[in-house]
């Protein structure tokens, strides 16, 4: 299990660095302007829609998936496998239908502050990108599929030809036609799904148009999809209405949010999917076997290790923000003022990644405990503080008031989460949690300041980009060094382990 965890967090990571070198090039002919703001609507709409799929899949097709395998073997899974395929299409075709019918009004809600050449870019994008729904719902259940196959390696690899396939149509479209940009991008979607089906027939997957709406485990998979997708939904909402709001102050703004969001997820995302990916199973059957004590311990030993990764990257973020973003995206089209959008927009998300880690495995802790709506009662408030927070703060802050706002609605969600998890089993036990925190965040204002002044002092010898690489990378050292002196048990132990590897390795090659 965790190599499995270690591998896939590697491949997320190349898969991470593949999306930003997507966006450089793409930042790099177009800049922050409408045209790209219209790209990223026109797949906003399939990537919301794909996001329910995506909570639908998690939540119920892999249960139910490992309990057919256990009674039914490899054929019985094969046929409720197709018939979530079959269900998936059907779903797709009303859908780009509806959406082909009333694209302009449907565009219109996610991006009503355009001006009237964003909107008819952003409709034409549409029309041509929805297609790509299919491709995108196909791909992501067999990926499912493939890793409940114990396949990782090429399915996760499989997206960095892919993304190359779509900054090549960023480079031909600014010489042919800027459709090129959509066209390009399903192209790599249908390429990604054909390879996939290739992939899963290795592994003895076989497609049949076959759909039973009586079978009791659609019924079952509806019954356990229907809260999650409400939760879910209200998350969609969220960047839906930062978005909008986005399109009515600045042109590029969209685009400028957008990358904020994709940097701030570069450091809470991934440790948060990795942690969550390895805990939650763990606080299931804890909860499973009534073992609440433990699954506290196991909560709060997550909690510290989120901490301890996450404060130090927000720090850092914070510190250097604008000078990473310049360093990132400041090129070709992409002019200051972008840059200065998408600088300060990442500067006010990175307050409230801890916020965001923590209340992710808050989340967690419910599911575990088969509370589904706790989650979603808490999503519905978080929502409603963030709207809320949209309008008054941009009128003061312009794009950085939206990002603002989503990090002061994580910590204000974050607090009402765990009231409600205390109530529903007692003391959580955070003191260590929380003199851990304190700890963790001495050390990284500490690394924050000297990878400052080492900038500074840097940028007189080199270049800004060196200088900055050079910076981080102090910081990192100085921090790695400064939290192993704390006694934080997380570290402690995970330096033991690293330790009595290391003798046993040194043993092994005989010396």
């Amino acid at each position: 299990m965790k190599k499995d965890v270690g591998l896939l967090l590697i491949i997320a990571f190349l898969s991470k660095i593949g999306g930003f070198i997507k966006d450089i090039a793409l930042t790099y002919y177009y800049g922050a302007s409408y045209i790209t703001d219209a790209y990223i609507i026109s797949l906003t709409i399939p990537n919301t829609v794909l996001a329910l799929l995506s909570t639908t899949i998690n939540t119920s097709y892999i249960p139910i998936y490992s309990e057919i395998n256990k009674i039914h073997g490899h054929n019985g899974c094969n046929t409720f496998t197709n018939q979530i395929v079959n269900l998936v299409l059907i779903f797709c075709t009303v859908f780009c239908a509806a959406v082909i019918l009333f694209t302009k009004p449907i565009v219109w809600v996610f991006a009503s502050g355009f001006e009237p050449k964003a909107l008819d870019t952003a409709i034409m994008f549409t029309r041509l990108s929805i297609v790509q729904l299919y491709f995108m719902a196909v791909s992501y259940l067999l990926h499912t599929y493939l890793q409940l196959e114990k396949s990782f390696l090429l399915p996760g690899l499989l997206s960095l030809p892919i993304k190359l396939v779509v900054i090549l149509s960023i480079a031909i479209s600014i010489k042919t036609n800027i459709s090129v940009l959509i066209v390009g991008t399903v192209a790599a979607s249908i390429l990604e799904t054909t390879i996939l089906i290739i992939l899963s027939y290795r592994k003895k997957y076989r497609y049949k148009a076959e759909l039973n709406m009586k079978d009791p485990n659609l019924k079952k998979m509806g019954a356990l999809t229907l809260p999650a997708l409400a939760g879910t939904s209200t998350n969609q909402l969220n960047i839906m209405a930062g978005k909008t709001i986005a399109s009515y102050i600045a042109e590029g703004g969209i685009t400028a949010l957008n990358y904020a969001r994709q940097l701030e997820g570069f450091i809470s995302g991934t440790v948060v999917q990795s942690i969550s990916i390895v805990i939650y199973p763990d606080m299931a059957k804890k909860a499973a076997h009534n073992d609440i004590e433990g699954l506290k311990k196991t909560l709060s030993s997550a909690l510290i290790l989120v901490s301890l990764l996450i404060i130090p990257g927000s720090i850092g973020a914070m510190v250097f923000s604008e000078s990473i973003v310049k360093m990132l995206f400041s090129r070709g089209a992409f002019n200051v003022q972008a840059a200065r959008m998408t600088s300060m927009a990442w500067f006010y998300y990175s307050t409230g990644m801890l916020w965001f880690g923590v209340r992710a495995l808050l989340v967690r802790a419910f599911y575990a405990l088969q509370d589904t709506k706790s989650p979603v009662k808490n999503s519905f408030i978080g929502v409603a503080v963030n709207i809320v927070l949209n309008i008054i703060l941009s009128k003061f802050l312009g794009i950085a008031g939206l990002a603002l706002a989503a990090s002061i609605s994580e910590f204000i969600s974050m607090i009402l989460l765990i009231i409600v998890l205390r109530r529903k089993i007692g003391l959580l036990h955070l003191q260590k949690y929380f003199a851990a925190s304190i700890k963790i965040l001495i050390v990284s204002l500490f690394m924050g300041y000297a990878a400052y002044q080492a900038y500074q002092f840097l940028i007189t010898i080199y270049d800004k980009n060196l200088s900055l690489i050079l910076s981080v990378t102090i910081g990192i050292i100085i921090y790695a060094a400064a939290i192993l002196f704390m006694k934080i048990e997380v570290v402690d132990l995970t330096a033991r382990n690293l330790h009595i590897r290391l003798i046993r390795l040194w043993k092994g090659k005989g010396h």
